[in-house]
């Protein structure tokens, strides 16, 4: 990192909600989008 010509800027990114999706959840019996609500 200390070679680098310039500094690099870094963005942490930290998700409030994930949403899944995925049609073969139906085969199961499930809804093939799942959503995800994190606390911190």
């Amino acid at each position: 990192m200390n070679k680098l010509p310039q500094p690099m800027n870094l963005i942490k990114v930290v998700a409030t909600s994930y949403d899944y999706l995925d049609s073969d959840l139906k085969k199961d019996g499930f809804g093939s989008r799942q959503h995800m609500e994190v606390t911190h």
